[in-house]
C-alpha cells in the first residue's frame, strides 16, 4: 500500500519531515526547556482556572471520563485559591486540564474567555505541564495522578504535532502504566473499589489512544503486556461513586460513560475479530486473476469482511440500546455516529473494484481502487464533521485531520483527469477542509503552501479543460483565495508568462493537448526565490528549492479506520 502512495505523490510534492503541525512539540514532547520563569509564573489567574474548567467539563471530560470529576473538582478549587500551594502532580494534572481545555478553544473564544492569544495559552500551559511533570520526575515515580495527565497530554497533541512521535510518546506512557499495573484489574489485588474504577478508565483511554495514533503513524498498536486483563469500566455517573465507596455497581440504562463505553466496546470487537490480509482486501486484489486459487482466497476474504461488518452492526445496535439514547444531546447523538460511519468506511472497502460504478472509467487498478477508498473516507469523515459540527465536540474532528492526507487527495488532482466524478468530488472536499481548518490559511508554513502551491497546479488544466468542453464552471472558493493569499505573501508559485489568471467563466478557448499536466501546469523552479516576502513569514526562510525536494523522502499518509482494523498485534 505504501508503495501506491509513493509513487502518487512524487518527492517534489511532498512535505519536508520537518514540517510539523506544531514544531515546538516534535522535538520536545515533554522535557520542558530551560527557562527563567518558575513553575508559579506559569500559574493561570483564577478566573481563568474556572473558565477551562467549565470548558473541560462541556466539551473534554464528556467524551474522555477519565476523571472522578467530584474529586477534581476539589483540587480545581484549591487552585483558584493557592495555586503556589499545589503539590508538583496535582499541579501537573492541573495544566493537562489547562492545555486539553486550550486545545477546543477557538481563537476568538480564547481571547473572549481567557484574553490570551490562543497559541499563546498553549505555550503557556505546555510549558507549565512539562515543567510539572519534570519536577515530579515522572519517569521514575510512578503516581495514577501523573498518569491521567500524561494522558490528558496525549489527547491534547492530537492534530497538533507528528503523529509518529505522538505514537512513540504513547509507547512511554503504555510503559510506564505496565509498570504501575494498571493492566490487571484492581479487583484481583485487593484494591479499594473508587481505585480500581479509575484504573479501568485510564487503561482503555490508553488503548483508544495507542491504537489511534499508532494507526495515523502506519503502524499497528503496541503489543500490549502478557496477561493483560483490566475490565471495562462501569456504566455509572461520576456523582454515583467516590473515594469512600465500598461497591460500585453498573447503572441501567444511559449514563455519562455512554461515548466512553461505545468506543470501547468497538475495541473490543477489534479485538476479536482480526483481519490479517486487510492491505490485500484494500488494493483490490493486486494481481489476482479470476479462476486462480488466490483469486478465490480473496474473494473469500471479501465475504469474511462483509459477514463482519453485518456483525459488527449487530453487537454495535446492541450496545448502543444498552448505553444511548437518541434523544439524550450533543453526547449521544455523537455516539450515536459512530457504528454507520465505520460501516460505511469497512464497505467502501469491501466493494470489488470491479464491481464499483466507476470501474472502466476512473477505476481501472489497484491504484485507482485506493484513491476511490480514500476520497470516500474523506467524505465520510467530513459526513462526521457535519454530526457534531455546531455541539461542543466539534474540535475533536479538527484533532483527527491529518495532513498527509490532504497532499495525497492533492497530488490525485495534479496526475490524473482534470474532469470526472472523483475529480468533482476531490475539489468540493478541498472547499470545505479550508473553511473547517482555518490553519491551512497559514502560509508562513511551508507545508500549507506547498499543499496552495499543489492546488493551485491543479487547478490550471482543470479550468482549460472545462473552458474546452464548454462546461459552465465557477473556481472553488479556496483557489480564488489561494491565489490573493500567494500574491499577498508576495510569492509566486509558477513563472511570470503563467502569472496571469485564467478566465473564471466557462468558454474561453484552450488546445487539448494543454489538458494533460507536466505542459503549462508545471511550478517553475523559482518558486521560493522571490526577492520580497511580505507579512508573517517567519518560516519562510526553511522553504527549500525545488532542486533539494527531489531528495526528500515521500512522506505518506494513512487511513486512521483501516488500520484500525487491522490491530493484529494485541
Amino acid at each position: 500500500m505504501r508503495h501506491i502512495l509513493d509513487e502518487d505523490t512524487s518527492d517534489e510534492e511532498t512535505c519536508l519531515p520537518i514540517d510539523s503541525p506544531a514544531p515546538h512539540e516534535d522535538d520536545d514532547l515533554l522535557l520542558a526547556r530551560t527557562s527563567a520563569l518558575s513553575i508559579n509564573d506559569q500559574a493561570p489567574l483564577p478566573f481563568q482556572i474556572l473558565r477551562l474548567w467549565q470548558v473541560f467539563l462541556e466539551r473534554v471530560n464528556p467524551i474522555t471520563k477519565m476523571i472522578h470529576t467530584p474529586t477534581t473538582e476539589h483540587l480545581v478549587i484549591s487552585a483558584m485559591t493557592n495555586h503556589s500551594n499545589i503539590s508538583h502532580k496535582n499541579r501537573a494534572l492541573l495544566y493537562a486540564i489547562y492545555l486539553v481545555s486550550a486545545v477546543t478553544l477557538t481563537g476568538d473564544e480564547a481571547m473572549t474567555m481567557l484574553g490570551l492569544h490562543k497559541d499563546e495559552a498553549l505555550q503557556i500551559f505546555t510549558q507549565g505541564l512539562k515543567m510539572a511533570l519534570n519536577k515530579v520526575n515522572f519517569l521514575r515515580n510512578y503516581d495514577m495522578i501523573v498518569l491521567q495527565a500524561l494522558v490528558l497530554y496525549l489527547i491534547a497533541l492530537q492534530g497538533r504535532s507528528n503523529h509518529d512521535a505522538v505514537w512513540v510518546l504513547s509507547g512511554v506512557v503504555i510503559r510506564i502504566a505496565h509498570k504501575m499495573g494498571v493492566h490487571r484489574d484492581g479487583e484481583k489485588f485487593g484494591m479499594t473499589p473508587f481505585d480500581t474504577e479509575m484504573r479501568r478508565r485510564v487503561w482503555w483511554r490508553i488503548i483508544i489512544l495507542d491504537c489511534m495514533y499508532a494507526a495515523t503513524s502506519g503502524m499497528n498498536p503496541t503489543l500490549l503486556p502478557l496477561g493483560c486483563d483490566t475490565k471495562l469500566p462501569h456504566n455509572i455517573n461520576d456523582s454515583d461513586f467516590s473515594p469512600e465507596s465500598k461497591m460500585i455497581q453498573n447503572k441501567e440504562g444511559t449514563t455519562e460513560m455512554a461515548f466512553a463505553l461505545l468506543l470501547y466496546e468497538i475495541v473490543h470487537f477489534v479485538k476479536d475479530h482480526q483481519m490479517s490480509d486487510f492491505e490485500h482486501l484494500l488494493l483490490g486484489g493486486q494481481d489476482v486473476e479470476p479462476g486462480t486459487p488466490e483469486y478465490d482466497l480473496y474473494r473469500e476474504s471479501l465475504d469474511k469482511l462483509t459477514h463482519l461488518a453485518d456483525e459488527f452492526d449487530k453487537t454495535m445496535c446492541e450496545a448502543e440500546k444498552k448505553y444511548c439514547d437518541p434523544s439524550g444531546g450533543p453526547l449521544h447523538v455523537f455516539a450515536l455516529a459512530f457504528r454507520p460511519h465505520i460501516l460505511k468506511e469497512v464497505r467502501t472497502m469491501a466493494t470489488p473494484m470491479e464491481e464499483t460504478p466507476e470501474w472502466g472509467t476512473e477505476v481501472k487498478n489497484s491504484h485507482d481502487n485506493f484513491f476511490r477508498i480514500w476520497l470516500a473516507h474523506n467524505e465520510n469523515e467530513q459526513a462526521l464533521h457535519d454530526v457534531i459540527a455546531n455541539g461542543p465536540f466539534a474540535y475533536s474532528s479538527k484533532s483527527l485531520f491529518h495532513f498527509d492526507s490532504l497532499i495525497f487527495l492533492a497530488g490525485q488532482l495534479v496526475h490524473c483527469s482534470p474532469v470526472g466524478s472523483f475529480t468533482e468530488r476531490t475539489w468540493s472536499l478541498f472547499d470545505r477542509f479550508y473553511r473547517h481548518h482555518e490553519e491551512l490559511w497559514n502560509l508562513s508554513q511551508h507545508k500549507n503552501f506547498q499543499l496552495a502551491r499543489l492546488l493551485l497546479k491543479a487547478w490550471e488544466p482543470r479550468q482549460r479543460a472545462l473552458e474546452q468542453l464548454g462546461t459552465p464552471f465557477e473556481v472553488p472558493e479556496c483557489v480564488q483565495k489561494l491565489r490573493i493569499a500567494v500574491s499577498q505573501a508576495g510569492l509566486s508559485w509558477m513563472s511570470p508568462r503563467e502569472m496571469p489568471f485564467q478566465p473564471t467563466n466557462g468558454g474561453g478557448p484552450g488546445g487539448m493537448d494543454q489538458m494533460q499536466m507536466g505542459t503549462n501546469g508545471s511550478a517553475s523552479t523559482d518558486m521560493f526565490q522571490s526577492p520580497t516576502m511580505t507579512g508573517d513569514w517567519s518560516m519562510a526562510g526553511n522553504l527549500p528549492t525545488m532542486d533539494s525536494m527531489d531528495t526528500q523522502t515521500p512522506q505518506t499518509p494513512v487511513l486512521p479506520i483501516f488500520g484500525f482494523f487491522n490491530s493484529t498485534t494485541w
